[in-house]
């Protein structure tokens, strides 16, 4: 059922006080929009603020100011359209628009927010892990209602250009793409010039992969699909060649995106299923989470198995943050899966705990969740990693999905609850954190463009965006960054997609600051 995996949310200031909040969808019960007092707690405001007002039961969201009027408005897609636009008005009261975005008509997944033609108006990508029925087969395919038929099981499921295509009632194959045509407006679009198949949509996710000042698309789907495509100008993508030899995660869940190896470029991280016996009796690969490390030209290649972080039980969202302040991305990610009712699925992954792979350095990572006080053992799905408390280092927060117990002879379902996980760390090391304001043509919050911190001859990037993990958005407008020991930051740069560029220096540690672009 899509309530099995939905468990969406997402952390942004709505209301400009310096304090970020939490919007967090219910699934099938009411959305609950969370307001930052500023003391360590949050007030609960969806009627007072307008956030009460979405018709549908809501999967996932992501915040970003897509009208560049100063404000986070959201997107929530639904599991049936129309999906919803949660216009901010300035101070976080919200109206709902429910009439521009229509597609997918079905189990839609993570939406993301990315300027894909760099014109400062930001464009939205939705995926649909989507119900086959719903569509029609072109004419070379031939029609199958078995799963199986689209993933073999055990081992690696059949390659992309052996499967049936499918084609939505709009023409447009299950990946859709909104272009923003200013004035409030989005518009469906076709990106490719080469329609390609893209089935079993989970986290698409906007980044630069390639260092052109392009924002690219990484697209990370179940059943062996998952694929990048590269951005060719003018808002449109062609797919990079031989994905099915290279991205080969067999059941693709969530996404993470960061430069885990500070050289200087993007790295992708995708969770999948690890477990090899009742995984593989149930008709799912299980050979576990993949690391694509990317050398800048987009020739990846997976190093999770020598790096250690390959096992990480049935993972769902992930994402990249430096919890220690000691200068590296570590990696967080929520796991779990139990569907009593239907008959076959693995139990394994029932109370499996959250997995933390803390960055060693020289590539390496190491698990220490249950040391952190981090294993939450929940049916996790979304993650946000996001200084809640404003203190410097990135706390927590995940969704859970709900779960499985029995009354007597009836199976009962039991909702999930979220968790916020603060983090207490106390280490004597040092942080940054920087915001971009853009100016036109420039998008107001610098999406796409990159900051780096240069700390004792080791250079550290973060690329601003405003896309999900699977269901969840952090603040990625928000460069953090730890940076050691050190108290003074000795060069912070700041590449905008237009290609300027603005560099300050000596920089002291331990506070926020906000850069404007020219």
């Amino acid at each position: 059922e899509p309530a099995d995996m939905y468990g969406g949310a997402v952390a942004e200031d709505f209301d400009g006080d310096g304090w970020v909040d939490l919007f967090v969808l219910g699934g099938e019960a009411p959305s609950h929009l969370y307001m930052n007092q500023g003391d360590g707690t949050f007030a609960e405001e969806t009627t007072a603020r307008g956030a009460d007002q979405l018709p549908d039961v809501g999967a996932a969201a992501a915040a970003a100011d897509y009208d560049n009027d100063g404000d986070m408005d959201i997107v929530v897609v639904s599991p049936q359209a129309p999906h919803h636009l949660m216009i901010n008005n300035g101070s976080g009261q919200f109206t709902v628009d429910s009439t521009m975005l229509t597609e997918p008509e079905s189990m839609a997944t993570s939406p993301s927010w990315g300027d894909v033609d760099n014109d400062g108006m930001l464009e939205l990508v939705l995926g649909e892990w989507n119900s086959e029925t719903a569509y029609a087969y072109d004419v070379d395919s031939s029609p199958s209602s078995d799963l199986d038929t689209l993933a073999e099981a055990p081992g690696r499921p059949n390659q992309p250009q052996t499967r049936p295509t499918l084609i939505g009632s709009t023409g447009f194959a299950p990946l859709f793409m909104y272009r923003n045509v200013g004035q409030g407006r989005l518009e469906l679009y076709e990106f490719r010039k080469i329609r390609a198949i893209d089935l079993w949509v989970f986290a698409p996710r906007f980044a630069d992969l390639n260092d052109d000042g392009l924002a690219d698309l990484a697209v990370v789907s179940d059943f062996g699909m998952s694929r990048v495509y590269r951005n060719i100008g003018d808002g449109m993508f062609e797919l990079v060649a031989g994905a099915a030899d290279v991205f080969t995660d067999e059941n693709g869940m969530g996404a993470a995106i960061g430069d885990y190896d500070n050289d200087g470029d993007l790295d992708w991280f995708v969770s999948s299923i690890f477990g090899q016996t009742d995984v593989a009796k149930a008709g799912h690969g299980g050979t576990g989470n993949r690391l694509y490390r990317n050398d800048a030209s987009m020739a990846f290649s997976d190093v999770a198995g020598d790096a250690g972080v390959r096992e990480g039980g049935w993972g769902w969202a992930a994402s990249f943050g430096d919890l220690d302040n000691d200068g590296d991305l570590d990696l967080y990610h929520v796991n779990g899966w139990v569907q009593d009712e239907r008959e076959g699925d693995p139990q394994e992954f029932n109370d499996q705990p959250a997995v933390l792979f803390e960055n060693l350095g020289a590539g390496a990572f190491e698990e220490v969740a249950q040391a952190a006080g981090a294993a939450d053992n929940g049916q996790g799905r979304g993650v946000i990693l996001f200084d809640f408390d404003n203190d410097g280092d990135l706390d927590i927060f995940l969704t859970n999905n709900h779960e499985y117990g029995v009354d007597g002879a009836t199976s009962i379902r039991n909702p999930g609850a979220p968790v916020l996980l603060r983090n207490d760390t106390v280490n004597g090391n040092h942080w940054l954190k920087v915001t971009l304001e853009g100016t036109p043509p420039l998008h107001r919050d610098g999406i796409g463009s990159r900051v780096y911190v240069t700390v004792g001859g080791v250079t550290q990037m973060r690329e601003l965006h405003a896309s999900t993990n699977y269901l969840t958005q952090e603040p990625g407008r928000i460069a953090h960054f730890g940076v050691g020991v050190a108290t003074t930051v000795d060069e912070v740069r700041v590449e905008w997609v237009d290609g300027e560029i603005d560099i300050l220096t000596n920089v002291a540690a331990d506070q926020q600051i906000s850069i404007s672009g020219r």
